[in-house]
């Protein structure tokens, strides 16, 4: 694994046995992510929807990418069934991930100061006309 040409192979082969079930496990796990996520966003207020669509987003575009890369390492399609593309879509999954994660502590740290703010409040008299 730690010799470029297993990662830059145009003709790797297809995939070992525990390859594949790791890799459906993981799309099993992407697709529940997924649904829940969707789910979830259908009850929440608009700023935790747009999270929660990220991450519809994030689960539906990577089962699709992933049932692309096992379908050409099953046809053994030279260059598209390089391991590299596994190896660049777990990196790039990561990043998209982190971004995620980082909206969402912004949206929390808004929310909890929205909620200090709306607490400082009621106790300050309100102007009438």
């Amino acid at each position: 694994m730690l010799n470029l040409s297993f990662w830059l192979n145009t003709r790797p082969g297809d995939l070992s046995g525990d390859a594949k079930k790791i890799i459906y496990v993981f799309l099993a796990l992407l697709i529940i992510m997924g649904i829940i996520s969707f789910l979830r966003a259908r009850k929440k207020a608009k700023a935790e929807w747009r999270i929660w669509n990220k991450v519809f987003n994030f689960s539906l575009s990577n089962i699709i990418i992933g049932l692309l890369l096992l379908f050409f390492s099953f046809e053994l399609t030279p260059v598209l069934s390089m391991r590299f593309f596994y190896l660049l879509w777990i990196i790039l999954m990561a990043v998209w991930l982190f971004f995620i994660f980082k909206n969402y502590k912004k949206i929390t740290s808004i929310k909890e100061e929205l909620i200090k703010k709306q607490n400082y409040n009621k106790y300050i008299p309100q102007k009438k006309n």
